[in-house]
């Protein structure tokens, strides 16, 4: 049992049949969902939580997507995935951001902009050999804009000045900067898209940053992401946890994890996921346009 967070957890033991993800110099292991019955259902659209004894009524319609909060914390898991295994900054990458210069609520009028942006980036020269991943992102505002990691497939420098990827866009504002190397390129932008910074001071402290709170921005059905067809996906493997970890000869012990508890229906589901540093990178699966 080990601390994290302030918390004691059970490490996942190794003889356990686990889900592994490899991508970029991360191990992910994740074990079988856990679940007990929290929920009595009765009628009348009511149900009895068992841990409290209170009678509650029931949601008889889902109205924004953070209503199911598993869905969209799901869909980030794969996206975190879909970064470590493709990019790892330096200068054949560049992250831009896509704002408009008018409020923008509408995200299929944002994806139809994107496809004709990408449709000028493919027409410049540097354009021609690029792989992208691209994450729309909501404000509390409800106006959208877009992020884009940008990578060159060909090994050569990827350098575009802002104010062509500002002609290119015509939509507004843009930003298009680099990732260092020696960033963790996964952890930063996905706090980036996940966080919401709040309360800065007169003192020009630090921002409070609430947690994951961006994620509740997000309405029901949204397509949080798209990759182009070259975008690799994770290496993903079921066998045993010691089996892996002896395979990839990761100490069992060099590891942090965090337990997830989520409700589902009736029940209140713990799934355990371990993270492990590796040295070196396998070549990942091959992927394809990718929606979310």
């Amino acid at each position: 049992m080990k601390k994290h967070q302030g918390k004691m957890y059970d490490a996942i033991p190794g003889s356990a049949m686990v889900k592994a993800y490899r991508y970029g110099q991360t191990i992910e292991i994740t074990d079988a969902p856990k679940s007990k019955q929290v929920i009595e259902v009765l009628p009348g659209y009511r149900y009895k939580d068992l841990r409290s004894g209170k009678i509650k009524k029931m949601r008889q319609r889902t109205q924004v997507r953070s209503d199911n909060i598993k869905s969209i914390k799901a869909t980030m898991a794969r996206l975190r995935r879909l970064i470590g295994a493709n990019f790892n900054g330096g200068r054949t990458e560049l992250w831009v951001t896509l704002t408009y210069d008018s409020l923008m609520r509408n995200t299929a009028i944002v994806y139809r902009d994107f496809k004709v942006f990408m449709q000028r980036v493919r027409q410049c020269d540097w354009g021609k050999t690029l792989e992208y991943l691209t994450v729309i992102e909501p404000q509390a505002s409800g106006s959208w804009h877009l992020h884009v990691l940008f990578k060159r497939t060909d090994g050569k420098t990827l350098y575009v000045s802002n104010s062509e990827m500002a002609q290119l866009w015509q939509h507004g504002f843009t930003c298009t900067k680099r990732l260092r190397e020696t960033d963790n390129v996964t952890a930063y932008l996905m706090a980036y898209l996940t966080d919401v910074a709040v309360g800065a001071d007169k003192a020009k402290r630090p921002k409070q940053i609430a947690k994951g709170a961006r994620l509740h921005l997000y309405p029901a059905n949204t397509r949080i992401y798209r990759a182009s067809r070259g975008i690799k996906k994770p290496l993903v493997q079921r066998n045993f946890k010691a089996k892996i970890l002896a395979d990839e000869g990761i100490d069992r012990d060099a590891d942090k994890r965090y337990k997830r508890n989520y409700h589902h229906n009736t029940q209140e589901i713990t799934i355990t996921t371990e993270f492990y540093n590796i040295n070196g990178i396998k070549k990942g699966g091959e992927g394809h346009e990718t929606d979310a």
